[in-house]
């Protein structure tokens, strides 16, 4: 692990000099009923746009673009970090370079006024970000720094997460032993804590160190079972149906888990999964056929 922790804001020179971010002049108080309807508004427009983030992520930024110029119009310091957060998750499909620029803003922002609520979450998502980039290190450094804000602020949710996602990329340059640590850790928080999407994918993870596939696909469901106590799991459950179905050696049965992985996909329109599930579907096909002509020829 990357002895070094960002635990004070300031942190990347990359971050520094965004002079087009709009900042605020004062932090959030002294509300008046006026405000206060405004603050709901723009809280309704930034939960919008999580709600379209993975299905339709042009409306997703029309959202947060509004509750962005509501927030900025009215100095609200909390909800223009979140706004500019939003916009950043909102272009993380399509527009990386932009889904940056915006979490930068953010960060500046979060930085001039030190303001901590937002702090665990936007490192948790730069850190993705920079996951996604294959800039593991910096990835590593941002992961740390939202453990740090996410034990501040006691958000333990944010705080397994970071762990469930180090364990990712751990796996991913093949540290094996770190990966499992990581992954018990969030299940260890999950269950304390009784956070069943974070156990869900906690077990999923290990799932995959199963050294007996009947046990694997045991684990694969046990974390369904955790993953459909909470709302808004489609993804994760459409994915590790998919891994179900990699690890049945009857094409039949794969097939199976691949059509449930398929209707996930659609019941949150989830362009990405449902991809993933035909390019399976198409595969075990293929193989079902020619099993079938081998047979015949037999």
């Amino acid at each position: 692990m990357i002895q070094k922790k960002i635990c004070y804001f300031g942190i990347l020179i990359l971050f520094i000099g965004i002079s087009s971010c709009h900042r605020p002049k004062n932090e959030d108080n002294n509300f008046g009923p006026q405000k206060v309807s405004i603050l709901d508004t723009i809280k309704t427009l930034n939960s919008l746009s999580g709600t379209y983030l993975l299905n339709n992520d042009t409306l997703s930024v029309v959202y947060s673009k509004k509750a962005l110029k509501l927030a900025q119009s009215n100095e609200l310091t909390d909800q223009v970090i979140k706004a500019y957060h939003g916009l950043g998750k909102a272009f993380t499909l399509r527009h990386k370079d932009s889904s940056f620029y915006y979490y930068r803003c953010a960060l500046k922002i979060l930085n001039t006024f030190k303001n901590k609520n937002e702090a665990a979450a936007l490192f948790l998502d730069m850190a993705l970000l920079n996951f996604d980039a294959s800039n593991f290190k910096d990835a590593l450094i941002l992961i740390d720094s939202s453990k740090y804000w996410a034990k501040v602020t006691a958000n333990y949710q944010i705080l397994a997460d970071c762990y469930n996602s180090s364990g990712n990329l751990f796996m991913e340059i093949q540290d094996t032993t770190r990966a499992i640590e990581s992954f018990k850790q969030a299940l260890s928080i999950g269950n304390k804590y009784l956070l069943p999407k974070i156990i869900g994918d906690a077990i999923a993870n290990l799932s995959v160190f199963e050294k007996d596939v009947k046990r694997t696909i045991i684990s694969q469901k046990e974390a369904i079972k955790y993953l459909r106590q909470q709302s808004g799991t489609e993804e994760e459950i459409a994915k590790v149906n998919i891994n179900i179905g990699t690890e049945q050696v009857n094409p039949d049965t794969a097939l199976y888990y691949y059509t449930k992985a398929l209707v996930e996909s659609k019941a949150r329109k989830l362009p990405f999964i449902a991809i993933a599930a035909y390019n399976n579907m198409a595969y075990r096909s293929e193989e079902h056929t020619s099993e079938l002509q081998s047979r015949q020829y037999l």
